[in-house]
Protein backbone atom coordinates (compact mmCIF):
# COMPACT_ATOMS: atom_id res chain seq x y z
CA UNK A 1 0.00 0.00 0.00
CA UNK A 2 1.33 3.44 -0.93
CA UNK A 3 2.25 5.74 1.92
CA UNK A 4 1.30 9.38 1.42
CA UNK A 5 2.87 12.63 2.65
CA UNK A 6 -0.25 14.71 2.28
CA UNK A 7 -3.99 14.34 1.66
CA UNK A 8 -5.49 16.87 -0.77
CA UNK A 9 -9.12 17.93 -0.45
CA UNK A 10 -9.68 17.70 -4.19
CA UNK A 11 -13.24 19.02 -4.14
CA UNK A 12 -12.15 22.06 -2.12
CA UNK A 13 -9.25 22.66 -4.48
CA UNK A 14 -11.59 22.37 -7.48
CA UNK A 15 -14.32 24.63 -6.19
CA UNK A 16 -12.64 27.09 -3.81
CA UNK A 17 -13.81 30.61 -4.63
CA UNK A 18 -16.61 29.25 -6.84
CA UNK A 19 -19.28 31.67 -5.63
CA UNK A 20 -18.90 33.65 -8.86
CA UNK A 21 -21.87 33.44 -11.16
CA UNK A 22 -20.06 32.17 -14.25
CA UNK A 23 -17.48 30.04 -12.44
CA UNK A 24 -15.79 27.30 -14.45
CA UNK A 25 -13.33 24.66 -13.29
CA UNK A 26 -10.22 25.28 -15.38
CA UNK A 27 -9.06 21.75 -16.19
CA UNK A 28 -5.65 22.87 -17.47
CA UNK A 29 -5.10 24.79 -14.25
CA UNK A 30 -6.33 21.83 -12.17
CA UNK A 31 -3.83 19.52 -13.89
CA UNK A 32 -1.04 22.00 -13.19
CA UNK A 33 -2.12 22.44 -9.56
CA UNK A 34 -1.98 18.70 -8.92
CA UNK A 35 1.65 18.54 -10.11
CA UNK A 36 2.59 21.05 -7.37
CA UNK A 37 3.07 18.24 -4.85
CA UNK A 38 4.97 15.82 -7.09
CA UNK A 39 7.34 18.60 -8.15
CA UNK A 40 8.22 19.08 -4.49
CA UNK A 41 8.83 15.41 -3.85
CA UNK A 42 5.57 14.88 -1.93
CA UNK A 43 3.22 11.97 -2.56
CA UNK A 44 -0.34 13.26 -2.47
CA UNK A 45 -3.62 11.36 -2.21
CA UNK A 46 -6.34 13.51 -3.78
CA UNK A 47 -9.83 12.93 -2.35
CA UNK A 48 -12.74 14.04 -4.53
CA UNK A 49 -16.30 13.50 -3.38
CA UNK A 50 -18.79 11.59 -5.48
CA UNK A 51 -21.26 14.48 -5.63
CA UNK A 52 -18.65 16.83 -7.16
CA UNK A 53 -17.74 14.27 -9.83
CA UNK A 54 -21.44 13.64 -10.55
CA UNK A 55 -22.20 17.38 -10.85
CA UNK A 56 -19.33 17.86 -13.31
CA UNK A 57 -20.50 14.85 -15.33
CA UNK A 58 -24.07 16.21 -15.46
CA UNK A 59 -22.92 19.74 -16.33
CA UNK A 60 -24.12 21.22 -13.02
CA UNK A 61 -20.54 22.40 -12.44
CA UNK A 62 -19.05 23.97 -15.55
CA UNK A 63 -15.57 23.10 -16.75
CA UNK A 64 -13.32 24.45 -19.50
CA UNK A 65 -13.25 21.00 -21.10
CA UNK A 66 -15.20 17.76 -21.33
CA UNK A 67 -15.97 15.29 -18.55
CA UNK A 68 -13.65 12.83 -20.33
CA UNK A 69 -10.77 15.31 -19.92
CA UNK A 70 -11.65 15.74 -16.25
CA UNK A 71 -11.85 11.98 -15.78
CA UNK A 72 -8.45 11.56 -17.43
CA UNK A 73 -6.94 13.95 -14.84
CA UNK A 74 -8.48 11.82 -12.09
CA UNK A 75 -7.12 8.62 -13.65
CA UNK A 76 -3.55 9.94 -14.00
CA UNK A 77 -3.28 11.04 -10.36
CA UNK A 78 -3.66 9.21 -7.06
CA UNK A 79 -7.34 10.04 -6.68
CA UNK A 80 -9.77 8.36 -4.28
CA UNK A 81 -13.48 8.99 -4.71
CA UNK A 82 -15.11 9.63 -1.33
CA UNK A 83 -18.76 10.04 -0.35
CA UNK A 84 -18.05 11.97 2.87
CA UNK A 85 -15.28 14.11 4.37
CA UNK A 86 -14.83 11.61 7.19
CA UNK A 87 -13.14 9.22 4.74
CA UNK A 88 -10.59 11.90 3.88
CA UNK A 89 -10.02 12.51 7.60
CA UNK A 90 -9.50 8.78 8.16
CA UNK A 91 -6.83 8.74 5.44
CA UNK A 92 -5.07 11.68 7.12
CA UNK A 93 -5.10 9.84 10.46
CA UNK A 94 -4.00 6.55 8.90
CA UNK A 95 -1.02 8.08 7.07
CA UNK A 96 -0.35 10.62 9.86
CA UNK A 97 -0.23 13.50 7.42
CA UNK A 98 -1.97 16.86 7.00
CA UNK A 99 -4.87 17.74 4.71
CA UNK A 100 -4.41 20.50 2.11
CA UNK A 101 -7.70 22.39 2.25
CA UNK A 102 -9.29 25.77 2.91
CA UNK A 103 -12.25 24.02 4.56
CA UNK A 104 -12.48 24.74 8.31
CA UNK A 105 -14.55 21.56 8.97
CA UNK A 106 -16.67 23.57 11.43
CA UNK A 107 -19.64 21.18 11.42
CA UNK A 108 -17.42 18.14 11.95
CA UNK A 109 -15.46 19.85 14.71
CA UNK A 110 -18.62 20.97 16.51
CA UNK A 111 -20.30 17.58 16.15
CA UNK A 112 -23.09 19.05 14.01
CA UNK A 113 -21.97 16.86 11.08
CA UNK A 114 -21.63 13.13 11.62
CA UNK A 115 -21.69 9.84 9.78
CA UNK A 116 -22.58 6.42 11.13
CA UNK A 117 -19.44 4.89 9.60
CA UNK A 118 -17.05 7.58 10.83
CA UNK A 119 -14.37 6.65 13.35
CA UNK A 120 -13.08 10.23 13.65
CA UNK A 121 -13.75 11.96 16.98
CA UNK A 122 -14.45 15.68 17.45
CA UNK A 123 -11.00 15.99 19.07
CA UNK A 124 -9.36 14.39 16.03
CA UNK A 125 -11.25 16.73 13.70
CA UNK A 126 -9.94 19.65 15.78
CA UNK A 127 -6.38 18.36 15.47
CA UNK A 128 -6.76 17.78 11.72
CA UNK A 129 -7.99 21.37 11.36
CA UNK A 130 -4.97 22.71 13.28
CA UNK A 131 -2.59 20.72 11.08
CA UNK A 132 -4.35 21.49 7.78
CA UNK A 133 -2.50 23.42 5.08
CA UNK A 134 -4.42 26.14 3.20
CA UNK A 135 -3.91 26.75 -0.52
CA UNK A 136 -4.22 29.73 -2.83
CA UNK A 137 -3.86 30.73 -6.44
CA UNK A 138 -2.72 34.20 -7.49
CA UNK A 139 -4.05 36.21 -10.44
CA UNK A 140 -1.43 34.74 -12.76
CA UNK A 141 -2.69 31.25 -11.87
CA UNK A 142 0.29 30.23 -9.72
CA UNK A 143 -0.83 27.68 -7.15
CA UNK A 144 0.81 27.26 -3.77
CA UNK A 145 0.08 26.11 -0.26
CA UNK A 146 0.37 28.57 2.61
CA UNK A 147 3.08 28.17 3.76
CA UNK A 148 4.74 26.34 0.87
CA UNK A 149 4.33 22.58 1.38
CA UNK A 150 8.04 21.88 1.81
CA UNK A 151 8.26 24.17 4.86
CA UNK A 152 5.43 22.27 6.56
CA UNK A 153 6.43 18.77 5.42
CA UNK A 154 10.24 18.61 5.15
CA UNK A 155 11.52 16.74 2.13
CA UNK A 156 15.02 15.79 1.03
CA UNK A 157 15.07 18.72 -1.37
CA UNK A 158 15.53 22.49 -1.34
CA UNK A 159 12.76 25.06 -1.12
CA UNK A 160 12.74 25.53 -4.89
CA UNK A 161 13.60 22.06 -6.22
CA UNK A 162 14.37 21.05 -9.75
CA UNK A 163 12.17 18.35 -11.25
CA UNK A 164 15.05 15.85 -11.15
CA UNK A 165 15.54 16.50 -7.42
CA UNK A 166 11.83 16.01 -6.76
CA UNK A 167 11.79 12.79 -8.79
CA UNK A 168 14.85 11.55 -6.91
CA UNK A 169 13.07 12.24 -3.61
CA UNK A 170 9.99 10.33 -4.77
CA UNK A 171 12.20 7.42 -5.92
CA UNK A 172 13.87 7.28 -2.49
CA UNK A 173 10.43 7.17 -0.84
CA UNK A 174 9.37 4.31 -3.12
CA UNK A 175 12.56 2.40 -2.29
CA UNK A 176 12.02 2.90 1.44
CA UNK A 177 8.43 1.71 1.06
CA UNK A 178 9.59 -1.36 -0.86
CA UNK A 179 12.08 -2.18 1.92
CA UNK A 180 9.35 -1.75 4.53
CA UNK A 181 7.09 -4.17 2.65
CA UNK A 182 9.89 -6.73 2.33
CA UNK A 183 10.56 -6.40 6.05
CA UNK A 184 6.88 -7.01 6.82
CA UNK A 185 6.92 -10.07 4.53
CA UNK A 186 10.01 -11.49 6.27
CA UNK A 187 8.37 -10.98 9.67
CA UNK A 188 5.26 -12.83 8.47
CA UNK A 189 7.42 -15.69 7.14
CA UNK A 190 9.31 -15.95 10.45
CA UNK A 191 6.01 -15.98 12.36
CA UNK A 192 4.76 -18.81 10.09
CA UNK A 193 7.95 -20.85 10.61
CA UNK A 194 7.64 -20.43 14.37
CA UNK A 195 4.08 -21.73 14.28
CA UNK A 196 5.16 -24.74 12.21
CA UNK A 197 8.00 -25.53 14.62
CA UNK A 198 5.71 -25.23 17.64
CA UNK A 199 3.24 -27.65 16.04
CA UNK A 200 6.01 -30.22 15.44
Amino acid sequence: MTEYDVIVDGSNLLLYGSNKRNFKVNLKQLKSNLTYFRKRGQRALICVDTSTISKIEKGKINTTGSFEEFNEILQTNDVFEIYSDHQMAEFALKFECPVVTNDKFRDWRSGKASHKNSTVSKEQWEELHKQSIPHRQDKSGKFTTVPPIQTKIPALIDEDPTESMANENLLLKEQLESLRRKNELHRAEIATYRKILNIG
